[in-house]
């Protein structure tokens, strides 16, 4: 409350006719909404597994619900209120006070939130997350913010860890390890881990060292309640603000939560991304270990790797980053062009890189076949149906042929017709009928004539919110999630020196792979000329990367080039977002 109220005592105008009486009518709202919130939280405050029939322990446990329940919502009221207050008066929403009155909002509602979730914990750091990855569409002062949940999450003491595995496996661990550190490797909302050496085996000297996984003891605690609180929070914001629309992030985040709860599906997901990489030297899956596994605990076996993003540490070990960003590309394009199961957190503390061990290596000659990427945290997987995941490769072979007819059919079969013109902008940051090469950036005398033929609602006069608000809730969920990940892959590839025009090469040889042979509206001699075409195409992007790498030639600087597309229709927007919504961030119209 101390960081609002210092925001709260700076100057700003003078409140209008009616403010008064509207905060009023706004705090009854938020008053009836803790109430019913507070009778919700109640009900579903129920003790989880391991958990007896104690009556005392139910009684705490309700209690500690409504307590968590009544501090969420005593935060809410208090960034509400920043919001109303600090704003109040402002009659230009484009002038500059007004944007920086916004910003210390977002700032100041944005530390609230990251202490509300550390001091809560669980759902709570689940859902920060959650919103922090959102970087299209929530402010960047909260996305930012809040990207320090994944590195500050609170730990279980050894006492909760040993309670948990002893009630998972029905051993101690002692009975399972000769060696458990008790200081964890890493610390995440859901669990922890921990380096550990099991019990060797009759006859053998030294136990295997893993990598033991264990789920926090509180998330069985409050996770129902929790769920209860947030759900009317999110209606509470709503009601709060006109235009903002939060609800549709809660179904999502409650399905993936479940599953990520229980680690039998994560180990299912681990087994079956090793099986589609099973021929593939540069990526590996650790090795679950039976008896050793249930649903709050995993046992893998342990990796020692480097985190793909630690720079300074891949050179030291003689890596390329470049190289690494390339195989990041290629196994996450493989997942969403071919095998259309994809994973869901490709951040860096789920990426680990190493030399591939002796013996398992198909060529001795090949320095990636000696760079290998372990995939970790498996607890999430999109499985995307085959009509999306064909689609979209026939999408990348639209764009890449310039086929106008293609782009179109595609459009119409994910349901947006009307905004097939929009596709290359987003994936390509160029128009369909550019003459300008893959990978470099739009001429002024170009990005003037995409201007002037945008529809009506894309350019600057007359800009329709609505109209980029329509295609968002039309695509298809699965496109939009395929578009999610591949921006995150982009930020760390670009993050390693991996060029935009590398990416979209490898993106388009895995679509043509996988896409073309489904095609029923081709004969096989058509077919037959569209793959040579292809090929033609490709051997052409490759003889001018060959050119510009031999004679040191910079086609395009790839943090502009990146923007290029989106920024026409960003900036269409900037004079047009309804002033009762919050501010589009930098680089928010990345997919």
């Amino acid at each position: 409350a101390a960081i609002v109220r210092r925001g709260m005592s700076q100057t700003a105008p003078q409140d209008k006719g009616g403010a008064k009486a509207g905060r009023g009518r706004l705090l009854w709202g938020l008053g009836a909404l803790a109430a019913v919130n507070t009778g919700v939280v109640l009900a579903a405050a129920q003790p989880g597994e391991g958990f007896g029939d104690d009556p005392l322990e139910r009684i705490a446990l309700r209690a500690s619900a409504v307590r968590r329940g009544a501090r969420t919502f005593a935060a809410l009221a208090v960034v509400v209120l920043d919001y109303k207050w600090s704003l109040r008066g402002f009659e230009d929403r484009q002038s500059e006070e007004y944007k920086q009155a916004l910003s210390d909002c977002h700032r100041r509602g944005a530390k609230l939130l990251l202490q509300l979730c550390n001091l809560q914990a669980g759902v709570y750091i689940k859902a920060g997350q959650h919103v922090s990855s959102l970087r299209p569409l929530i402010p960047v002062e909260y996305t930012s913010v809040l990207s320090t949940l994944h590195d500050d999450a609170p730990q279980s003491t050894l006492a909760d860890v040993r309670r948990v595995f002893r009630e998972e496996m029905g051993m101690e661990l002692d009975e399972a390890f000769v060696d458990f550190e008790v200081v964890p490797l890493g610390c995440a909302s859901l669990a922890q881990v921990h380096k550990a050496k099991l019990r060797p085996a009759q006859g053998e000297a030294l136990g295997e060292a893993v990598a033991v996984k264990v789920q926090h003891s509180w998330m069985i605690q409050h996770t129902v309640s929790d769920l209860a609180a947030i759900k009317w929070v999110a209606k509470a914001i709503e009601m709060s603000f006109e235009g903002i629309s939060v609800m549709w992030m809660l179904p999502l985040f409650r399905v993936n939560l479940n599953k990520e709860l229980d680690f039998r599906i994560e180990l299912q997901n681990a087994q079956r991304c090793a099986a589609n990489f099973a021929g593939d030297s540069s990526v590996y899956v650790p090795a679950f270990k039976d008896g050793f596994c249930s649903k709050r605990v995993l046992t893998m076996e342990y990796i020692d790797g480097i985190k793909v993003d630690d720079k300074e540490s891949l050179l030291k070990q003689g890596f390329v980053p470049p190289e690494v960003a390339g195989i990041v590309a290629k196994v996450f394009g493989e997942m969403v062009f071919r095998h259309g199961f994809i994973h869901c957190d490709p951040h860096p503390g789920n990426l680990l890189v190493r030399r591939e061990p002796a013996g398992r290596s198909r060529s001795t000659r090949s320095a990636r076949a000696r760079t290998q990427l372990v995939v970790l945290d498996h607890g999430l997987y999109r499985e995307v149906d085959d009509s999306i995941r064909l689609a979209y490769c026939n999408l990348w072979e639209a764009m890449i042929m310039q086929d106008n007819a293609l782009l179109n059919r595609v459009a119409t079969d994910l349901g947006v017709p009307e905004f097939a013109f929009l596709f290359p902008l987003i994936f390509t940051n160029r128009s369909l009928s550019s003459n300008t090469r893959l990978g470099e950036t739009m001429s002024k005398e170009e990005k003037a004539r995409v201007r002037k033929t945008m529809p009506a609602g894309f350019r600057r006069e007359g800009f329709d919110i609505g109209k980029v608000v329509s295609f968002v809730e039309t695509i298809p969920r699965d496109l939009l999630f395929i578009i999610r990940t591949q921006n995150l892959v982009r930020a760390l590839c670009s993050d390693l020196g991996y060029l935009p025009r590398q990416r979209f090469r490898t993106y388009a040889r895995l679509a043509a792979e996988n896409g073309r042979s489904a095609r029923s509206d081709l004969g096989g001699l058509r077919k037959w000329f569209r793959s040579v075409r292809w090929e033609a195409r490709m051997a052409f992007m490759e003889l001018l990367m060959w050119v510009s790498s031999t004679l040191n030639i910079t086609w395009a600087k790839p943090d502009i080039m990146e923007d290029e597309g989106p920024s026409l229709v960003l900036e269409a927007a900037e004079d047009r977002v309804p002033a009762s919504s919050f501010e589009l961030a930098d680089g928010s119209m990345h997919g």
